[in-house]
């Protein structure tokens, strides 16, 4: 009868640290996603501190295409920016003017 209360209370402790450390785990990554998150807004500068495109007229048109929106036209350029590292600033801006343009069609 003993035995049969120690493998159970054994059987409970360990269920019970098990889920504390899923629970743990879980807190950790949610943690890990807002310091990630928080990374990327502190160390993107805001439209007014990154360089000016080449082309003013492509700065124009996007701005023009988001209602005059800075912050909305920085994220579409740094965006493709992020999944077109190798290519230049022009071209980033006017991929950015294409997309929206072949999406409102």
């Amino acid at each position: 009868m003993i035995e049969f209360l120690l493998v159970g209370l054994s059987l409970l402790i360990f269920v019970s640290l098990f889920y504390f450390l899923v629970k743990f785990q879980q807190e950790i990554q949610k943690q890990n996603l807002k310091t990630n998150k928080s990374l990327y807004w502190r160390s993107s500068p805001n439209f007014s501190q990154k360089s000016q495109p080449k082309n003013i007229h492509l700065e124009s048109k996007l701005l023009q295409m988001v209602g005059g929106k800075r912050d909305i036209a920085q994220r579409l350029v740094d965006n493709i920016k992020r999944k077109n590292p190798r290519r230049n600033e022009k071209w980033c801006w006017e991929k950015a003017i294409y997309d929206l343009e072949r999406d409102r069609q």
